[in-house]
């Protein structure tokens, strides 16, 4: 324990302008909605792209929120997309599953990995 009689000193953090705040976007891909800022990288279900689409861009246009301008989408932002590049697919780590059926002697062990695609947001591009 310190007993001397030192004041703290209080520090006064600022709020960023909103316009420091790095824009970003809430998208939807396959179902599921996933919040994407340009140089963020996500991980998503495993899309079905052609082979020679490694070096394309990827065009998301299920941008549900906006935060420039906190705009909503109803159901989706039709001005907007995010363009996106395919980092990689690879699988998860593998989940077992265990099945047993007490004085049955029966026992049931399961894998799974789940197929992923690695994406790197490029930018969030306006249409208008």
């Amino acid at each position: 324990m310190n007993n001397s009689s030192e004041e703290t000193s209080e520090v006064e953090v600022e709020a960023a302008p909103p316009s420091a705040i790095a824009p970003y976007a809430i998208v939807q891909v396959q179902g599921s909605q996933y919040k994407v800022a340009a140089g963020n990288r996500i991980v998503i279900n495993r899309l079905t792209l052609p082979e020679d689409s490694n070096e394309a861009e990827i065009s998301l246009k299920d941008v549900v929120y906006l935060s420039e301008g906190q705009q909503i989408g109803t159901p989706f932002l039709r001005s907007h997309h995010v363009v996106a590049k395919l980092v990689k697919n690879f699988r998860g780590p593998k989940i077992r599953i265990f099945k047993k059926k007490r004085r049955k002697n029966h026992q049931k062990t399961r894998g799974h990995r789940q197929e992923l695609t690695e994406l790197e947001v490029l930018r969030i591009e306006s249409l208008a």
